[in-house]
């Protein structure tokens, strides 16, 4: 085999979603959401303009949702032959890559980008992170710049947005907080993005789509049932709230706990 089961860009101190969201990267509503989403394979980026955002690392922490048959397979970039293609079952795949750019020989550019989302149309799924300021301008670099076509940009289900900022006042420290959640849809002619979730700063506090509403797109596009859709987001919410209580908040011991849930519940 030619495909990686493991990153070698990334260190081995990885983070757990929950010392995210002690990091008020995220909140527990919002992380249930996301895991419920990862749970159906969801293929994602994570996106953010400035350097040092917490992109890989969030995407990371993502992974750790994905239920304990779908194997991650890490692209090699430049060097990637996509040789898994045959040979693995596209529904218990999860492609990941380190990035959609063309700085390093380990990032993805061009027709191994192209590559990677095709893929997505014959059932396989991906996680990536890009360098963009938002939903529509990942979609343009994906479109104008990578040369993806557009019925491959719409198999992409969601890009996360993550904003970075100093607050604190004198002891200033560097904040990293989800920004948007969108779901990728087809418009009448192009890309649409609908926010599933974002970060309202007059209130503080993460704002989910309407409950009804949001089952009905999750219904529509993961084929879960409507009237689960609250219920499910709640229970897993409930144990990632067990977890972080405990303090059991390392990356390890959240992984046990997702593991412990896919083995001892009917998801």
């Amino acid at each position: 085999m030619s495909f990686l089961s493991s990153p070698f860009w990334e260190p081995q101190d990885r983070l757990s979603i929950l010392q995210l969201v002690r990091s008020e990267t995220l909140d527990l509503q919002l992380a249930s959401l996301l895991w419920l989403l990862m749970e159906r394979r969801s293929s994602i980026m994570v996106v953010s303009r400035p350097r040092l955002a917490g992109k890989t690392t969030l995407l990371n922490a993502l992974l750790d949702f994905l239920r304990p048959e779908i194997k991650p397979i890490y692209l090699r970039g430049r060097a990637e032959d996509f040789s898994f293609v045959g040979q693995a079952d596209p529904s218990r795949v999860y492609m990941v890559a380190a990035e959609i750019s063309d700085h390093l020989p380990f990032y993805t550019w061009g027709e191994k980008a192209r590559r990677a989302f095709e893929l997505l149309s014959q059932g396989y799924s991906l996680g990536a992170t890009m360098h963009a300021g938002s939903a529509r301008e990942a979609v343009e670099i994906l479109r104008y710049q990578v040369g993806v076509p557009l019925e491959h940009i719409i198999a992409l289900d969601l890009v996360v947005t993550i904003s970075i900022a100093f607050s604190g006042g004198r002891a200033a420290q560097l904040a990293r907080r989800i920004e948007e959640v969108g779901l990728v849809e087809m418009g009448k002619d192009d890309v649409s993005i609908q926010t599933l979730a974002s970060w309202k700063v007059a209130e503080n506090s993460y704002t989910l789509q309407e409950r009804d509403a949001l089952a009905a797109v999750l219904e529509a596009r993961f084929g879960l049932r409507h009237q689960d859709v609250g219920a499910k987001i709640d229970m897993r919410q409930r144990v990632l709230a067990r977890v972080e209580a405990a303090g059991h908040v390392s990356r390890d011991e959240v992984r046990e706990a997702i593991l412990e849930f896919y083995k001892s519940s009917a998801v």
